[in-house]
């Protein structure tokens, strides 16, 4: 839930406007982003917060499939492997652009610059695919219920063919990967204060026959 108030904070902040075209012309761009290093600092660092919220989210997915899933498993890794991939990105993509306010007034060619800018804005926004390696990992889960909700699991198959898709177009993934983490953490949520504790897969059979 927190993942998601930040981003949502750091994407309504006041940002210097770059249009498509000024990211062609390097000269444009640093025009169009000198005099807005603080706004660059202040919605990057809130983004990084977002992102160490988005982390923190992935540990306790992680953890909360690795007691669920049978012992020998793959989901927790997927968990793992998305997550990383996802954070990553984020956290290397923002660096990049939290580099840029830095940098507009520096005595760096603006060709540099351009291409710090273009890394970071690509990082920011693309790393999200990943995150289907979550949702699939959440959506055999839930299908096969192993304490995830039945219903999270089929939303995340949902959400799985999209991120599929979206491996083509990557600069859309961040939307639709706010929206899961905002779908998944309620499902969890309203999950576990209906008791929903479901035990790792194989304890009902040494339960009944002890």
């Amino acid at each position: 839930m927190a993942t998601v108030v930040l981003f949502a904070i750091g994407s309504l902040m006041p940002f210097p406007a770059v249009a498509v075209d000024d990211q062609q012309h390097p000269d444009r761009l640093v025009e169009a982003l000198a005099g807005h290093e603080w706004q660059l600092f202040v919605r990057n660092g809130v983004s990084w917060w977002g992102t160490a919220a988005l982390l923190v989210f992935l540990l306790a997915m992680d953890r909360h499939l690795a007691v669920r899933v049978p012992s020998h498993s793959l989901l927790p890794g997927l968990v793992r492997a998305g997550g990383a991939a996802t954070c990553a990105g984020l956290f290397l993509g923002y660096g990049f652009l939290a580099a840029i306010g830095g940098s507009v007034a520096s005595d760096l060619p603006a060709s540099t610059i351009a291409a710090v800018y273009a890394t970071g804005d690509g990082l920011a926004y693309g790393a999200w695919t990943p995150l289907g390696l979550v949702t699939a990992a959440v959506a055999v889960s839930g299908i096969r219920g192993y304490g995830v909700p039945r219903w999270l699991g089929y939303v995340s198959a949902g959400f799985t063919i999209l991120f599929a898709g979206l491996a083509f177009f990557p600069f859309v993934s961040w939307f639709p990967g706010l929206v899961w983490v905002l779908v998944a953490s309620v499902g969890l949520l309203l999950d576990g204060r209906s008791g929903g504790r479901a035990p790792r897969h194989g304890e009902e059979s040494e339960t009944s026959t002890g």
